[in-house]
């Protein structure tokens, strides 16, 4: 018997009847666990802030993070934290677990196997049902690099990029085969450094100050006050400058429809 509003009870057979032995994911593989397709699908996903939500067998609709209301947070733990979001386009309520993304290996393949089992196991009637996968860069990517947080010179490291971009006409950094590369190179590779080339020439107060706002060590790089300071900020302050027309100029050089900025060679 059962109470009205509460799950049926399930019927479980401890008599040990024989079964037919099925494959298993084993928890730690004895072979490259990239060799699953659903795991290398997720390996190689591009950095995207969209994906599929799957709310029935028969309900598929895209959807993009901004799709997505924040309820309140559910709980959190070692791996991750669960928030209570509402799909704003169908009032769907589900459950959204927060998994940071981690430039450590062996925690890469452990975060793609959960992400394959929850997958697998999404027809199950007594599982949470999983809706899909969203790939998102991290505000801060590698935690342990600054103890303390993090202040306005994280501003100051995009403000960097951007100007690099604006000045060059394309994305500082080279081509990213997948989330991990992008993770990998950002932390431990060396930072975009602007520099003359045949094709353009800049001021080299103008390369000192993108270069300083790209200072790969946080504790190194320049505040607002710092920047302000500086001789390509000093020289303009008694200058009239068409900031608008020379943002203009510039983006009209860039191509049309310019490749995705993870393509570029």
């Amino acid at each position: 018997s059962w109470l009205p509003g509460k799950r049926k009870a399930l019927k479980l057979n401890f008599a040990n009847p024989p079964v037919k032995p099925t494959a298993r994911l084993p928890l730690i593989p004895t072979t490259p666990s990239f060799q699953n397709p659903h795991i290398e699908r997720l390996r190689t996903h591009s950095i995207e802030s969209s994906g599929k939500l799957k709310i029935s067998p028969e309900h598929h609709c895209d959807f993009t993070a901004e799709d997505l209301k924040d309820l309140g947070e559910i709980g959190r733990g070692a791996y991750g934290s669960v928030n209570k979001m509402v799909h704003k386009p169908t009032g769907q309520i589900m459950a959204v677990k927060r998994i940071r993304s981690t430039v450590d290996e062996k925690e890469q393949k452990q975060l793609l196997m959960d992400l394959d089992v929850v997958m697998r196991s999404s027809d199950c009637p007594y599982i949470v049902q999983f809706y899909g996968a969203l790939f998102r860069e991290p505000e801060r990517i590698d935690p342990s690099a600054s103890r303390q947080g993090y202040d306005v010179r994280s501003d100051v490291w995009s403000l960097g990029i951007t100007l690099y971009e604006l000045a060059t006409g394309r994305f500082p950094y080279p081509k990213w085969n997948s989330v991990f590369d992008q993770l990998t190179q950002v932390v431990k590779g060396e930072p975009p450094q602007l520099s003359n080339s045949e094709e353009r020439q800049f001021s080299p107060k103008f390369i000192n100050f993108v270069n300083l706002c790209l200072t790969k060590d946080e504790s190194k790089r320049p505040k607002y006050r710092e920047l302000l300071k500086l001789p390509f900020i000093l020289m303009y302050e008694e200058r009239f400058v068409d900031v608008a027309s020379y943002v203009c100029r510039i983006l009209d050089q860039i191509p049309a429809s310019p490749v995705s900025p993870m393509y570029v060679d």
